[in-house]
């Protein structure tokens, strides 16, 4: 939206956004076969995606000090993740996503 109507955007503030490929690290493996063949690979980054240990590994990260990291982040969204309908609705936004691998070039061009 942003490169649509540069002349609108002040600023653009992005945290912990990947918008290349050397990003997508190991956990990309069971979510690019989604994109593949969402319908074979649904169940797989259900599991990837929406596990406890996922959306702890969100907020932790790579954190030299993840004891500092306050565990309720994790432990909210994952109760907001398992509400009834979320895992359909995360799983529609996640196929929607490859749409910004696609893009991932034009945008380093755009830069």
């Amino acid at each position: 939206m942003a490169l649509s109507h540069p002349d609108r955007v002040e600023a653009i503030i992005a945290q912990n956004a990947v918008a290349h490929e050397d990003g997508l690290s190991k956990p990309w493996v069971p979510r690019r076969a989604f994109f593949e063949n969402r319908y074979a690979h649904e169940a797989a980054l259900r599991m990837n995606f929406l596990s406890l240990d996922a959306t702890r590994q969100r907020h932790v990260g790579s954190s030299p000090h993840p004891e500092r990291i306050n565990p309720d982040t994790w432990y909210d969204e994952y109760y907001f993740l398992n509400q009834p309908g979320e895992a359909h609705i995360q799983s529609e936004l996640f196929d929607d996503y490859r749409t910004n691998i696609q893009l991932y070039p034009f945008w380093q061009k755009s830069v």
